[in-house]
């Protein structure tokens, strides 16, 4: 989960550093620019939670089949992994939280030539963009496919002579 979190607040980051390395200067601080940012963790902690609800229903409906041990082992393995959901949506929710606060943060003036010639702040942004574009793939992957349109109406009845 810390890794998670991790991501999220290094995504942010990576995502104003690389606004000002392409030379658009924000009109916000970095600390405002967080706080927007904190719907990412928000939303991640919304998906654990539903998650754990999932993971809770499912092991509540095998674990009702009676006499078969494997039924059982993974209901019980279901809960441990609702238990870990719930706890990383409260983690998230924490880091999103933070993230808020962040919008009273000083305005700090930024150095961009000398972020932008810093190889670690490169080679950090860079595996976020990565990471971002494969989070955003698997995603998608994830997605549910939209559901088929309804058919349409029979034609009318041809009128009775």
């Amino acid at each position: 989960m810390k890794k998670l979190a991790t991501l999220v607040v290094f995504g942010t980051a990576a995502l104003f550093v690389s606004v000002a390395l392409a030379g658009d200067h924000p009109a916000k601080t970095c600390g405002q620019m967080t706080a927007d940012a904190a719907g990412m963790p928000a939303k991640v902690a919304e998906l654990m939670s539903a998650y754990a609800e999932e993971a809770e229903a499912h092991a509540a409906f095998i674990g009702a089949i009676k006499g078969d041990k494997n039924a059982t082992a993974e209901a019980d393995a279901l809960k441990k992994l609702a238990a870990s959901y719930k706890e990383s949506a409260a983690a998230l929710t924490k880091t999103a939280d933070q993230m808020k606060g962040a919008a009273a943060w000083p305005a700090v003036k930024h150095d961009m030539k000398a972020m932008q010639a810093d190889a670690k702040v490169k080679a950090a942004m860079d595996k976020v963009g990565g990471l971002q574009k494969d989070f955003g793939a698997m995603v998608a992957k994830m997605a549910p496919a939209p559901a088929a349109p309804p058919a349409p109406p029979p034609p009318p009845a041809a009128p009775k002579k």
